[in-house]
């Protein structure tokens, strides 16, 4: 797997387990780059530094939430989509100009997947250890950080 294709995966793997960080790290990194008006839509509205603020206050809240009861599981269908989508169109916006639409399926495929896989670890690690799901939701959290910070890493050294 190329750089390109495991950073598109990451990015979907990112928004499985937290929908909203995977849109705040593709906005964010975008908004640190130049883009020429060529670019699709989707990267020049992505690259627009209002927009990375708004995502990375929408990821700071769904930190919050995600460890609240009544929150949805992210495996229902409306959560799942979402993430699916978050996944599709930040992947996608990162590319490393190869193949978008490559990239846009592996990040909503790796949402999807990473989605099911964490909620079931997450379960079955409460229901192990006897800690409480919260906790586990801050290992996640900090997870995804380090995901995060993987990506970012090669998005900083890939050409522009």
């Amino acid at each position: 797997m190329n750089t390109g294709n495991a950073r598109a995966a990451g990015i979907g793997m990112i928004a499985g387990m937290r929908s909203m960080s995977a849109p705040a790290l593709a906005t964010h990194l975008l908004s640190n780059r130049k883009r020429d008006q060529a670019s699709s839509p989707v990267v020049r509205f992505m690259s627009q530094a209002k927009i990375a603020r708004f995502f990375a206050v929408a990821a700071a809240g769904e930190l919050v939430g995600d460890k609240l009861p009544f929150i949805p599981s992210r495996t229902d269908p409306g959560p799942l989509c979402g993430r699916a989508m978050f996944g599709a169109i930040s992947a996608y916006a990162v590319d490393d100009g190869t193949s978008p639409f490559v990239s846009g399926t592996l990040g909503l495929a790796a949402a999807v997947i990473s989605a099911f896989t964490f909620y079931h670890l997450r379960k079955k690690a409460g229901e192990e250890t006897k800690l409480a799901d919260p906790l586990w939701g801050v290992i996640e959290d900090l997870l995804v950080l380090l995901v995060a910070c993987g990506i970012a890493q090669s998005y900083k050294n890939a050409p522009e």
